[in-house]
């Protein structure tokens, strides 16, 4: 990983206390506490949030862009995941949320779960196409293990299966289709993701899966969540909209990639220390074809 990176990941020394929750958290030992204030490593941050999520003085804060971003587009589209709609009460449904994406300023919304049936189909034909290679194969949608795999595991890179994660392969298609449908330039669409966690918030920003994103930003779904529960309610004009499958919404519950692509002999790992431990099993060949 490249000095410089840019992270999503910041801390606020006038909340630290110094308490090194933060250093004893971090799967990549990317955390240095200095005068008595915590301080990156920005060389091994992988951006996976575990600080943030351990401190108890809320001395941890992921960048995202601001809503207000998308004024600079003559036309803007919104990515939500399958995990923005889990953030709601059972009786709001995904209808009256798609809602609030509109009353909120976007002027077409499509589901990046959408993308994942598309992609499930790119990974199952991979799976069956691959012989010959070193076994486990590892997802490539989260940036985080990406990131983790680079810092700590490089070994382990060939093993990632190369296809785009959903969320690119959503803005590469809502871009092309817009610019053919409305006629517009490029640069005149936004096409922002509501970011469920750091690790996808910095992946916009400098990502470590494509060259370069079709993305224009990231929003992270804790930066909009107060507004857009406010916003709820019934379109207001005809919107685009492009809803998912269940298969695609599976994408964001535990073990669904696996369920979608098909496969029967896998292993779906929740935190980040688990897959840390996962990870070091396969580079210890442990995990071997299996």
């Amino acid at each position: 990983m490249a000095e410089g990176y840019i992270h999503s990941v910041r801390f606020v020394p006038s909340k630290c206390k110094g308490c090194v929750t933060c250093v004893k958290a971090c799967p990549t030992d990317a955390i240095r506490v200095r005068n008595g204030k915590a301080e990156l490593i920005a060389a091994r941050c992988i951006d996976c949030g575990e600080c943030m999520r351990r401190c108890a003085y809320h001395a941890v804060e992921a960048y995202s862009d601001k809503l207000e971003e998308i004024k600079k587009y003559q036309y803007n589209i919104v990515l939500p995941p399958p995990s923005l709609y889990a953030q709601f009460p059972a009786d709001i449904s995904e209808e009256t949320i798609r809602g609030g994406l509109s009353n909120l300023g976007f002027d077409e919304i499509f589901d990046v779960a959408v993308a994942s049936e598309y992609i499930s189909l790119e990974i199952a034909d991979y799976i069956k196409n691959y012989n010959g290679g070193r076994k486990p194969l590892i997802s490539c949608t989260c940036p985080a293990v990406l990131r983790l795999i680079q810092v700590k595991f490089p070994e382990l890179i060939k093993q990632v299966v190369p296809v785009l994660p959903p969320v690119e392969a959503a803005a590469i298609y809502v871009k092309k289709e817009a610019m053919e449908r409305l006629g517009l330039e490029e640069s005149q669409i936004g096409v922002w993701f509501l970011a469920p966690c750091p690790s996808k918030d910095a992946n916009i920003r400098q990502s470590v899966d494509v060259v370069h994103t079709q993305l224009s930003g990231s929003i992270a779904i804790s930066e909009i969540y107060g507004r857009l529960m406010r916003s709820i309610g019934s379109v207001k004009e005809s919107k685009k909209i492009t809803a998912a499958s269940s298969y695609g919404m599976g994408w964001g519950c535990y073990g669904g990639e696996l369920a979608a692509v098909g496969v029967e002999k896998g292993l779906a790992v929740h935190g980040i220390e688990n897959v840390y431990d996962v990870l070091e099993q396969i580079s210890m060949n442990k995990n071997a074809g299996r």
